[in-house]
């Protein structure tokens, strides 16, 4: 069989990376939590070296300088809404006075003010890591851009969030395909650019069989499940180059998931998160060995296009969210 044209792979060890999370720990440890910036560049600075695309290495020039910075901004936020957070609970006293109405209001106020946190600060951590990762990746000498914009991003989350919640999360996956659509739109490598073709009715059908065959088999369709979604999610991304679609496609099996996901929940257990580091490395080359790129994609001709701008404000309010990485990003 002939090889493939385009080829992604990641060449990471466990006992590597185990390495580097140990030391960030114990330095962060001595440091008060300061070394935790420049520990954590490390360890996506080896990550990213070790993700090859047609054999060179994609890397990661961000700093610990800058992920430092961009934390004390999140603090400056946190400050903001806490303070914001208090006015309200200072209400409380006043709701006793007023009653049941006034703990009804209260509870509205306080609500209210929770939602906007989320549906405001939700987007602009989606936007600030995607535009920072993009612009600090870089592959032979090339940087992705993402020109998100909070301003288009922030009512489309807000109104979704809102539909999600009354409709008691049945409009989710119209939610998700939305959001996951505007941020494809936003994305471009040079003249590669991406687009996702998903609809959410595609998706809530997915998600409604897996969750019904799921409780009938008592959990074991869950990995068909997960093999129906990480294909719909992989077909229906597409790259365009130079007015030419691209699908991606993926040869990813139930299988092949039971012999990710098992082991690596029993590798968690039994060391007791130990074995954190090889989890991730195992997650990393499962994600890019099911990840075929069409042969049609001409790598060695991709001009950088614009040059792009961002922060590290994005890391801090990304694991504050708890948004995990976009795959490599």
């Amino acid at each position: 069989m002939a090889e493939a044209r385009n080829t992604l792979s990641f060449h990471g060890k466990g006992s590597t990376l185990f390495g580097k999370y140990l030391v960030n720990i114990l330095l962060s440890i001595i440091t008060l939590g300061i070394y935790s910036f420049w520990g954590k560049v490390k360890i996506l600075q080896y990550q990213y070296d070790q993700t090859q695309l047609n054999g060179s290495p994609i890397q990661f020039q961000g700093t610990g300088k800058q992920f430092f910075f961009g934390f004390l901004k999140f603090l400056g936020i946190l400050v903001v809404f806490y303070a914001v957070i208090l006015a309200v609970v200072a209400g409380v006293f006043l709701a006793i006075q007023l009653g049941l109405l006034g703990l009804i209001i209260w509870g509205i106020l306080y609500i209210a003010v929770l939602y906007l946190f989320i549906g405001v600060l939700l987007p602009v951590a989606i936007n600030s890591r995607l535009r920072y990762r993009l612009r600090n990746s870089t592959w032979r000498g090339l940087n992705g851009i993402y020109r998100g914009k909070n301003k288009e991003l922030i009512p489309m989350v807000l109104w979704g969030l809102f539909l999600t919640l009354i409709t008691l999360g049945i409009y989710s996956p119209w939610f998700s395909v939305k959001v996951r659509k505007y941020l494809y739109s936003k994305l471009s490598f040079g003249n590669l650019t991406l687009r996702f073709d998903g609809t959410g009715g595609e998706l809530f059908l997915i998600g409604l069989k897996g969750l019904l065959l799921s409780l009938i088999t008592l959990g074991i369709y869950g990995f068909w499940y997960g093999r129906n979604l990480y294909r719909w999610s992989t077909t229906k991304s597409v790259l365009v180059q130079n007015g030419q679609d691209l699908a991606l496609t993926t040869p990813v099996t139930a299988g092949a998931l039971f012999k990710l996901w098992v082991p690596n929940i029993l590798l968690l257990i039994i060391t007791l998160g130990i074995a954190y580091p090889w989890i991730v490395v195992r997650n990393l080359r499962f994600f890019y060995a099911n990840l075929t790129l069409p042969d049609a994609l001409d790598l060695d001709n991709i001009n950088q296009g614009e040059s792009g701008t961002g922060n590290a404000l994005g890391e801090s309010l990304g694991d504050f969210l708890d948004l995990g990485d976009f795959g490599i990003l």
